[in-house]
């Protein structure tokens, strides 16, 4: 069972598509590396998945439980 999710998340920033078609699972006790070049999107994979960002399409969830669904303190 993933504890954070994404399903086919895409981010925009103005008029470009910086985030396109992600899907990501991270399970329990999981570690992960985000890697990849100046400018490829990083931080912005993470600011989205935080709920910092508006997601564009998609669904990011957290223990099953979508994030626009959460409060900022959950």
């Amino acid at each position: 069972m993933s504890v954070l999710r994404a399903d086919k998340i895409s981010i925009c920033l103005g008029e470009a598509t910086i985030v396109h078609d992600v899907d990501l699972a991270i399970g329990a006790g999981e570690m992960i590396g985000l890697i990849g070049p100046n400018g490829a999107g990083k931080t912005t994979l993470l600011r989205g998945l935080c709920g910092l960002l508006p997601i564009e399409s998609g669904v990011v969830s957290l223990d099953d439980v979508a994030i626009d669904n959460l409060e900022r303190r959950q």
